[in-house]
């Protein structure tokens, strides 16, 4: 990852998060997260906010969210972590109105 500002960044997580693990141990701890948690670990350093923003954490949860409902992918935005974002916005919508029709009767 690219490490450029990051001795700039103030904060113990800045600090520690690429003292602790090598670049490639980050990539596969982040890549046990979910999207919500990998959304919430980029914004904690600048350095993790680069850790977290490969194609691959993305691609990957892009790929796990549609096999695990059988679904394909659709929705395909500019880059995975958009493709991401619109996959679970339409899936949420969708349960939703399927909640909201289901209250109805």
């Amino acid at each position: 990852f690219s490490r450029d500002g990051d001795a700039a960044v103030t904060g113990d997580a800045a600090a520690t998060a690429d003292s602790i693990f090598t670049d490639d141990v980050w990539q596969q701890v982040l890549g046990y997260c979910d999207g919500v948690s990998l959304g919430r670990i980029v914004q904690a350093s600048k350095y993790l906010y680069v850790a977290g923003h490969q194609l691959e954490l993305w691609r990957d949860l892009v790929l796990r969210y549609c096999d695990r409902r059988r679904m394909p992918i659709t929705n395909v935005q500019t880059n995975w972590k958009d493709t991401y974002v619109a996959i679970v916005m339409m899936m949420d919508d969708a349960c939703m109105h399927a909640f909201i029709s289901s209250c109805r009767s």
